[in-house]
């Protein structure tokens, strides 16, 4: 009797033995389908947890095999080749031609930058008048300016570059929407010292540009004073960065409403002056709103390139360089669209 029970105790505990491993490998099994290792079970169970841990397991599974990399991480490193390649070119362009050459430039579509010297300070010029014309709008906006005010002026205010105000002296006035369309569209000093005038001063373009978020680009005197930028002084600068953002910000984004941005980006798009600097770098059919700078060693041209069914591109290209044509220095600004229109 005890031997029967004994045997029959033993038979009872191998088959507990035995339902008790099976239950454990079907635990096992289980939680392998939670966490995501049967694809196909895991994203009907728990999608989001199974996609992101299939993620993971694909991403681990593929180190040190590029081929089969994710699209993302394949795009991602060819942008970084792209734009690094730019770096290079633009560097080499600085190398070969001398100088000190700031470049930026952002597809606003896509998100790519190229840049050189980007963040460092130059003379900004005649650049600051889209920025004065900018500062205009924004009052006509709130409605505290109105472009068709006379702005009275003389012989005595010409300066020697003014061809619009040139013409119009015998008048005695321009309205203010002339003098703006006249700074922007053909660099006009005098049309420019005008509409400083209206603003109350070079300081009120630069609290214009901090309105905006800005916090290096400044304007400290009128035409032509703001020209002349000594080493080392911070006066009257930009550097290429700011003036991207600020051209996204003045001209693309929020600060101006609708039809003052259209205004203004007309004004650029109709420039005058220029067409031998970042214009002449861009592809046929593709159009470019830009403001030029120019004073004796320093050349400069800023602008959004609109290629045909793309979203815009913003470039700042700001070059110093003593002992050169002017000509020479324009092919380099030239050469920077190239590069730019090309990489992004």
């Amino acid at each position: 009797m005890s031997d029967q029970l004994s045997r029959r105790g033993l038979l009872i505990g191998a088959a507990a033995i035995v339902c008790g491993g099976r239950a454990a490998l079907g635990a096992v099994a289980g939680a392998g389908t939670k966490t995501g290792i049967g694809p196909e079970v895991g994203a009907a169970d728990t999608p989001a947890e199974s996609q992101v841990a299939g993620a993971a397991s694909a991403k681990s599974i593929s180190v040190g095999s590029p081929a089969s990399a994710p699209a993302e991480d394949r795009a991602a490193g060819a942008e970084r080749h792209a734009a690094g390649d730019a770096a290079k070119r633009l560097a080499a362009l600085e190398k070969r031609e001398g100088g000190r050459l700031g470049v930026e430039a952002w597809d606003t579509g896509s998100g790519k930058r190229i840049q050189h010297r980007s963040g460092e300070r130059f003379g900004m010029c005649s650049v600051f008048k889209f920025l004065a014309a900018g500062a205009i709008l924004k009052r006509v906006d709130e409605g505290t300016e109105h472009l068709d005010r006379r702005i009275e002026f003389g012989a005595s205010d010409l300066l020697e570059y003014a061809p619009v105000a040139r013409e119009h002296v015998k008048d005695g006035a321009l309205t203010l929407g002339e003098a703006c369309a006249a700074a922007v569209q053909w660099s006009d000093n005098t049309a420019a010292n005008m509409v400083l005038k209206v603003l109350g001063g070079p300081a009120a373009v630069t609290a214009f540009i901090r309105s905006t978020g800005d916090q290096v680009t400044r304007l400290d005197n009128i035409e032509p004073a703001l020209n002349v930028v000594l080493p080392g002084e911070v006066h009257d600068t930009t550097t290429a960065t700011s003036m991207v953002g600020l051209l996204n910000s003045v001209v693309l984004g929020k600060v101006l409403s609708p039809d003052s941005q259209s205004r203004l980006e007309g004004w650029m798009l109709d420039a005058k002056v220029g067409e031998h600097r970042l214009p002449a770098g861009i592809p046929a059919g593709w159009r470019i709103a830009h403001k030029t700078g120019t004073w004796d060693d320093q050349t400069n041209d800023v602008g959004i390139i609109r290629p045909p069914n793309r979203s815009p591109i913003i470039v700042a290209a700001l070059y110093y360089r003593k002992g050169t044509r002017q000509k020479q220095r324009e092919n380099v600004l030239a050469e920077v669209a190239r590069i730019a229109t090309t990489s992004l």
